[in-house]
């Protein structure tokens, strides 16, 4: 097969950078997402405020691939959409016609509409900005100057210049006459850009100690710094008369500037549990909309910051909103691939939650776990199901179980001995499988109050931890088949990985508080505390010999600790030009003898880490999307990778050939 290369050749040096990451929190409910609890909340009716929304029509899998992004044309009639097809489309209204532009070659970022409605700008992953006839839909030119990939595009309010922000960290400022650009450099890569209705001002948001900085846009200079989120600022927007600028975090919270005076406006904005994406004003101003991976849109009332309404509706993360240009309509984008569009001028709660599962594609690979033999190899994705594969001839096993939800992270693993399967599911349940029954129905179901994160087995098979994302942790009693009184309680946030020590007597938790915490199983009393991260702890791990823990990072890290001592940690490398990750490690597994640690990251790779010392050995190049999972056989002689490219790959750590396992398509 011409695609198969061998991991014993020299490691292709390739370009990877952020966009990919962040694509990846757009579009994929299972990073930090667990589905919100329904509640339906009544709020009386005002003239003066979008009090409650009806959903009026779905777009249905029209794109081929999830939809990244949209933007309404000025006159409101027609609605242009991105997706990971890497297509640009544009829909009349009635969505009943879409108009296919030129196809792109390159995953598509950004869309958006000039003022008059007549260009459409679209970027791709290739660095490159398209400008587009939006009338006969032929291409007008590409801009090109950007190294890395551009992340953001804002047109000017008069519709002769367009900002682009870039992982570069440049804004570029395009004289589309001419299309010759003006280049800040802004100290970090950009997340989004917005101009002030003036057109003035250019707001940039960027990985420079999580600062908004405003640009002064005639002589391309810093005019103000705005301080004041403590995790990254993932969107911005004006108002409509430009006296505030409103900006939204990694961390899911909403803060408001005056952009006169320079400072934050006291009035908190907090709701979201999950990171928001996407915010956009209403014409009027008086109305915030918020759209995040908790998989809902939020309307804020911006006299008092109170929250006015939360619409569901959609079952995975929304990382698009967009107002149309009379306010009486919402449009929203999800990575369920679906379009809704909501009535703002209808009080009545009327809107039906779609119920249908996804149709056509491969399934997202979302995690992995390995049968204690090391012969079969679980995997659990986003149609619903877990898969058993034979890794001698990389053909699916058994029957399908069909957990009746999306299998999020770290959500299979095996018990000790293999006979069993645990799965975690969005409807709050986590279910247990017998192996060597011949029917397929769980044995055991647990239900939870929050929505379950991450599960762990103890190696002596006495207990199931599980962690929640509102930061709690419980352990269920195996050999008695019901809850433990153990209390476990202290992180703040959600919990992202659990992992028993070898042992069984320590339970390690990473959270998205940046904190790792180890706990003592036989009365859940705090054992240490290690808090050297500075954003979420994605995963952590224990050695086979139980004296040090690993752990990973939001922050790009990778941190070992001394578990025999009190000493600082050690820092696996994260200079990028020394060969480090480039963004956030989403997944490490140590090697069953301790050599050796892998790490896989949203930049595509997988790294492999000699131990003690920490020294990085090879980068395995391969998938083409973020690596969620990343686990070690257990004779330690294959690695597997799952990604969100829809595929697995096994990875031999001596010299031999790797081969793709691509899930089946579900029968129709």
């Amino acid at each position: 097969m011409s695609n198969i290369k061998s991991i014993a050749e020299p490691v292709r040096e390739k370009s990877v950078s952020i966009a990919g990451f962040l694509l990846a929190i757009a579009i994929l409910s299972g990073l930090f997402v667990a589905i919100a609890s329904r509640s339906k909340r009544t709020n009386p009716i005002t003239p003066d405020i979008l009090d409650d929304l009806v959903e009026v029509s779905d777009l249905f899998l029209k794109h081929d691939d999830d939809i990244l992004d949209l933007a309404f044309s000025p006159d409101g009639q027609t609605l242009a959409t991105i997706s990971d097809d890497i297509t640009v489309k544009q829909w009349h209204l009635d969505l009943d016609s879409a108009q296919l532009l030129e196809k792109h070659y390159d995953e598509v970022w950004s869309v958006v509409y000039s003022p008059d409605g007549q260009t459409l700008a679209s970027v791709t992953g290739n660095f490159t900005i398209t400008l587009w006839d939006v009338q006969t839909r032929a291409k007008i030119t590409d801009l090109q100057g950007h190294q890395e990939e551009v992340l953001s595009l804002a047109f000017s309010p008069d519709g002769k210049t367009l900002a682009s922000g870039s992982v570069d960290g440049t804004i570029k400022i395009w004289d589309l006459e001419t299309s010759q650009a003006k280049t800040i450099e802004t100290g970090g890569l950009v997340y989004s850009i917005a101009f002030s209705p003036d057109g003035q001002i250019i707001a940039s948001s960027s990985t420079d100690n999580n600062l908004i900085k405003l640009w002064n846009v005639a002589e391309a200079t810093l005019a103000t710094t705005l301080e004041g989120h403590d995790y990254w600022v993932r969107t911005l927007a004006f108002s409509p008369d430009g006296q505030t600028l409103a900006s939204a975090s990694e961390q899911g919270f909403i803060k408001l500037w005056d952009t006169q005076a320079g400072g934050e406006i006291s009035l908190p904005i907090e709701g979201h549990y999950d990171p928001v994406g996407s915010i956009d004003f209403s014409p009027d101003g008086k109305t915030l909309a918020s759209a995040s991976e908790d998989n809902t849109i939020r309307l804020w009332n911006l006299e008092n910051g109170k929250l006015i309404k939360t619409l569901e509706g959609h079952y995975g993360s929304v990382f698009a909103v967009r107002y149309s240009p009379d306010g009486t309509t919402l449009a929203s984008a999800s990575d369920d691939r679906t379009i809704k569009l909501w009535n703002v001028a209808d009080g009545s709660e009327k809107f039906t939650l779609r119920k249908d599962e996804p149709t056509g594609g491969i399934a997202e690979v979302r995690s992995l776990a390995f049968s204690p033999d090391g012969q079969i190899l679980a995997s659990g994705g986003d149609d619903y199901t877990v898969n058993f594969w034979n890794i001698k001839t990389a053909q699916e096993e058994k029957p399908q179980l069909q957990p009746e939800g999306l299998i999020e992270f770290s959500s299979v693993a095996y018990s000790p001995d293999g006979t069993r399967l645990a799965t975690v599911s969005t409807n709050q349940t986590i279910k247990i499988w017998d192996l060597q029954a011949e029917e397929t129905e769980p044995k055991e179901i647990i239900t939870h109050e929050a929505d379950v994160t991450t599960i762990a087995f103890s190696p002596d098979g006495h207990w199931l931890a599980r962690g929640n994302n509102n930061g709690g942790i419980k352990i269920w009693d195996l050999r008695e088949g019901k809850e433990s009184e153990i209390p476990i309680e202290g992180h703040s946030l959600g919990i992202r990985s659990l992992e028993f020590s070898p042992d069984s007597k320590l339970l390690a938790s990473g959270s998205a508080d940046a904190i790792v915490k180890l706990w003592k199983v036989s009365d859940g009393s705090l054992n240490r505390s290690l808090e050297e991260h500075f954003d979420s702890v994605l995963d952590v791990t224990f050695s086979p010999d139980g004296k040090t823990l690993a752990s990973s990072s939001f922050d790009l890290t990778i941190k070992l600790w001394n578990l025999q001592n009190n000493s600082p940690p050690l820092t696996l490398e994260t200079n990028p030009q020394q060969g480090g990750h480039n963004q956030p490690v989403y997944s490490i597994a140590f090697s069953p003898n301790g050599k050796l640690l892998a790490s896989g990251s949203y930049d595509h790779t997988i790294k492999l880490w000699n131990l003690p010392n920490g020294e990085l050995l090879r980068t395995l190049i391969g998938h083409a999307a973020p690596v969620r999972s990343v686990q070690f056989s257990p004779d330690g002689e294959m690695l597997a990778s799952g990604s969100y490219d829809h595929t697995i790959k096994l990875w031999r750590t001596i010299p031999t050939p790797w081969w793709l396992l691509v899930p089946k398509k579900k029968a129709s």
